[in-house]
């Protein structure tokens, strides 16, 4: 009866979906029309019950029995296509949420402003905020009182969630992730928690789809560094980069920078080697040398790494006690995490998000493993735009070079073009991420001698 009540009135699946796309009306709209006759999803990251969800549920009733009041035709249709009160109950919401957004900034700057003690320090950049901001949690904890946002909290709101119920001025530092999804957005949050400290940890084509050109997501990115340069305060940047540093080279700002993975600058790396147990590599300043090993695994995580060092150098942590406690950093949750499974394969979990940047990363880790069998797992990127064919082609030969297998999850046009460039014969396609298993079996390779790679891992909308 429940999955008979859901094909006919599927208000609850619209909803899930809308609740993915951030409630973006100009992005849903073309999923459904792309899928309209779709009724069930997989689930991954299911719907959850937010306040927004319950005031969308309530004012969708009123539009309900007030149109339904209208003509009996009209409450059929809302009833089989009810993401038409989800419209409208989402443009119900907007002059509350203005309103609301506004309030939220406002109390949340008043609150970290009267905090004398404390010190922000805003992450921004295309990827590797959260493992930045997790690996320099580690490194100060035990020297300084640190807050940091919880996950992938780098919203308006997730902020304000954790200023308002967690931080207070016992604190030294609060690491506070910036996310971006439009211009101006990164520069609405460093208004909202006034950072002191600021760290870029790179730009590439992630959210293309949104920002229409790399342009707008360089502006966006950079506007951190606007921030604290008018605070005369300068921002560590990582000089691998190119986006950064020809941006840094067009501004003139080199002097306004702190760079880290540059033989120029603060902190750069040497000798990186990869292994079932991490990485190690050499780690460079200008006042020494010195040799590390760290669990994490992957050339990003080394360029991860020294953006929290240098940072924490900055702040006066020791070289020395850095040194020992980067061999101790705990796995980033489905970011190049390693595990030896009990059946003996090695599984590499980089499933949380994907770019290009680690996409090409998966790739190099898998060629530089010491295992004869190489799996490579992905459902391919999303928010591409316009590139997203020809960036899956270059990948795919990429990996057609390296793997000994690719699993292509789903049949997209992202897949489609990974196949081209890996060519056929070399790649194989499931229909879900829960027949892995099942999948890897029928190749029929030793598990000892075998490594698998999950790159990426697509929510229901796509």
């Amino acid at each position: 009866m429940k999955k008979i009540i859901q094909i006919i009135f599927p208000y609850r699946f619209y909803l899930h979906i809308f609740q993915l796309e951030r409630y973006d009306i100009s992005r849903v709209l073309p999923w459904i029309f792309s899928h309209f006759w779709q009724r069930t999803n997989q689930n991954k990251k299911p719907l959850v019950i937010t306040t927004k969800i319950r005031q969308i549920q309530w004012i969708s009733l009123v539009w309900f029995i007030v149109l339904a009041s209208i003509h009996y035709a009209i409450g059929i249709i809302l009833i089989l296509q009810p993401y038409f009160l989800i419209i409208l109950s989402i443009w119900s919401l907007k002059p509350y949420e203005l309103w609301n957004r506004a309030r939220t900034i406002r109390i949340t700057r008043d609150k970290i402003l009267s905090l004398q003690h404390t010190k922000t320090i805003g992450i921004a950049g295309s990827y590797g905020k959260t493992s930045v901001k997790d690996i320099l949690y580690h490194l100060l904890r035990e020297d300084f009182r640190v807050l940091k946002t919880p996950l992938s909290y780098n919203t308006i709101f997730g902020i304000a969630q954790v200023v308002d119920l967690e931080l207070d001025d016992s604190y030294d530092y609060f690491l506070c992730e910036l996310g971006e999804f439009q211009n101006g957005d990164i520069i609405e949050m460093c208004e909202m928690v006034n950072p002191s400290f600021g760290i870029m940890t790179g730009i590439n084509n992630q959210h293309l789809e949104r920002f229409v050109v790399i342009e707008n997501t360089i502006s966006t990115i950079f506007e951190l560094f606007d921030y604290l340069n008018n605070k005369n305060v300068k921002t560590v940047a990582n000089f691998t980069n190119t986006y950064i540093t020809d941006e840094v080279a067009r501004r003139t700002i080199s002097n306004k920078i702190i760079s880290y993975s540059d033989k120029g600058g603060k902190t750069w790396a040497s000798n990186i080697k990869f292994s079932d147990l991490g990485t190690s590599f050499t780690l460079r300043t200008p006042d020494g040398v010195t040799e590390i090993q760290t669990p994490l695994l992957g050339s990003a995580h080394v360029n991860n790494i020294l953006g929290a060092i240098t940072l924490a150098l900055e702040l006066g942590v020791a070289l020395e006690t850095i040194t020992t406690r980067v061999k101790t950093l705990p796995h980033v949750p489905h970011r190049f995490a390693q595990t030896h499974l009990s059946n003996g394969y090695l599984l590499i979990d980089n499933s949380y998000s994907s770019n290009t940047d680690s996409f090409r990363e998966a790739i190099t880790i898998l060629g530089g493993l010491d295992r004869k069998n190489k799996i490579l797992v992905t459902p391919g990127m999303v928010e591409l735009g316009s590139i997203s064919n020809e960036i899956h082609k270059k990948l795919g030969q990429q990996a057609g070079e390296v793997c000994t297998k690719v699993i292509l999850v789903g049949v997209s046009e992202r897949t489609k073009s990974l196949e081209q460039g890996i060519g056929p014969d070399n790649c194989i396609y499931m229909s879900e991420i829960k027949d892995l298993w099942q999948t890897i079996s029928e190749l029929g390779y030793e598990a000892g001698d075998t490594v698998i790679l999950l790159e990426n891992d697509l929510p229901d909308n796509y």
